[in-house]
């Protein structure tokens, strides 16, 4: 395996703190879902293969929202995830750590 990408609804992560924290901060449509992690073996990166695993995630699910979360100081996943289409949406922190809300309308 040289890459995965995770997705699931807001109603099944409704648990998570982390999660929580990020929709106080972004409320996200009601059909969007949680984007993410995306993991690119090191071997891999710079070969668009998250953006492959992206494209395939948005034709499977078209029209809806995908919501994630990335930590500020992640700034080469802030710039591939840019370079996807995501727009940085809102900011919020927790755990002493602050993370970037980017979405993207499938």
């Amino acid at each position: 395996m040289v890459g995965y990408l995770v997705f699931s609804s807001f109603a099944a992560q409704a648990h998570v703190p982390l999660v929580q924290a990020m929709l106080q901060a972004y409320p996200a449509s009601p059909d969007a879902y949680n984007y993410g992690p995306v993991c690119v073996a090191e071997s891999e990166r710079g070969r668009g293969l998250a953006g492959a695993m992206f494209a395939a995630l948005r034709a499977r699910i078209p029209g809806r929202e995908g919501v994630a979360f990335i930590r500020r100081a992640n700034t080469t996943s802030l710039i591939a995830h840019k370079k996807m289409g995501m727009s940085e949406v809102a900011e919020f922190a927790y755990g002493g750590v602050v993370y970037a809300v980017v979405a993207y309308r499938g």
